[in-house]
């Protein structure tokens, strides 16, 4: 088991960052749509809608990070335009979308709240999928699905559904096909929207911005030299795909042009050098169980598919943890399992043999089960 410092997040941390993380990928897809779709580019009333997002990010931020420490959201905390009820408004969505439920408060009918109205409704009219692993189902693509609706409304209402469902999700439950691509509005990545995310939240509760580590804003994460963290493999299925521990990231082996991290990282430490950013994936992973990870299947599966994803562009991958311990081994397997098309247990002894002293733990392995069907 790798040491506690090296989780790389715990549920409270993933749905605070997924608040801005939702919210920059509903406006980044609305916009996308608008493009593809011909519709006409940002008017002044696009720019007041955008300037109301603005106060509304930092409200929403806040709300959603009280909420995840069991707190009520303070109605003084709102945007200064904002009328008692709008704010109330927030607040009564928030709650429920924290909570899975009706908000018990009257939504206000106001011009201020119309936006937020519309967005709750996209949320609501979504069916949360039915969690089948070995199917490729998971209770998370409510996010995906629903932000997907609402994409073809304004971007303001989009980023208002995305950031309710981020808040409910977390950041784990964005897709890499999406982080890869996001560029918000400030020409930020999606590192960087959740970087701010978690600062914000930290601070709502009285904490530093930073871990005792720096993270997420320090520039680097020294675990180069915990024990095995120079491990470095070939995968024994695909050449092309190297399995690593920390060091393997700070000084990537020739040739390496994409990486896989499944852990936490300091800013300069992503992208690692010569690899472009979009072909960094950085992903919500602790090598723990359902506590901190709340959706490790989805995880797990989308992991596999990055570097799936990435081989196909013609990449060679470079799959890390810190110790290549249990994580990278793990996400090693899937891929060879579901994308390769090996035995599944044979895929998992192969990658443990190459990596010695490997062995996923017995939470990744009955997660491994489960996706192959096997459970």
């Amino acid at each position: 088991m790798e040491p506690a410092h090296t989780l790389s997040t715990d549920a409270a941390t993933d749905r605070a960052a997924g608040a801005f993380l939702g919210m920059a990928c509903g406006m980044w897809l609305a916009e996308r749509t608008q493009r593809v779709t011909g519709t006409p580019g940002r008017t002044p009333a696009r720019r007041s809608q955008d300037d109301a997002l603005t106060q509304l990010e930092a409200f929403l931020a806040g709300a959603a990070t009280e909420a995840l420490h069991g707190q009520r959201p303070d109605a003084r905390g709102g945007p200064p335009a904002f009328s008692a009820l709008a704010t109330a408004t927030w607040q009564a969505v928030l709650h429920a979308t924290l909570e899975r439920s009706e908000p018990t408060t009257r939504l206000a009918d106001e011009p201020a709240t119309a936006a937020l109205r519309a967005a709750w409704s996209s949320t609501l009219g979504t069916p949360v999928p039915l969690q089948e692993p070995a199917a490729g189902r998971f209770h998370a693509q409510h996010l995906v699905n629903a932000l997907s609706d609402a994409m073809t409304a304004s971007p303001l209402v989009a980023g208002m559904a995305g950031a309710l469902l981020g808040a409910r999700w977390g950041a784990s439950a964005v897709p890499s096909a999406w982080t890869r691509d996001l560029l918000d509005a400030g020409g930020r990545r999606a590192r960087d929207v959740e970087r701010i995310g978690i600062t914000t939240a930290r601070r709502a509760v009285g904490l530093r911005p930073d871990d005792g580590l720096g993270w997420p804003s320090g520039p680097g994460l020294d675990l180069s030299d915990w024990p095995l963290a120079a491990a470095l493999a070939v995968h024994p299925h695909d050449d092309r795909v190297l399995l690593g521990g920390f060091r393997a990231v700070v000084h990537p082996p020739a040739g390496v042009d994409a990486v896989v991290s499944l852990t936490r990282l300091g800013r300069s430490q992503w992208p690692a050098p010569g690899v472009a950013e979009r072909d960094h994936v950085v992903v919500w992973l602790a090598d723990s169980g359902h506590k901190r990870n709340p959706h490790l299947d989805f995880v797990l599966h989308e992991a596999a598919g990055a570097v799936a994803a990435l081989r196909s562009e013609g990449r060679t991958v470079l799959i890390h943890c810190v110790a290549a311990q249990s994580r990278t081994p793990t996400v090693a397997a899937l891929y060879s399992a579901l994308h390769l098309g090996v035995e599944p247990r044979r895929a998992v002894k192969d990658v443990a043999a190459a990596l010695p002293g490997a062995w996923p733990n017995r939470h990744f392995q009955a997660a491994i089960r489960r996706l192959v069907g096997r459970a």
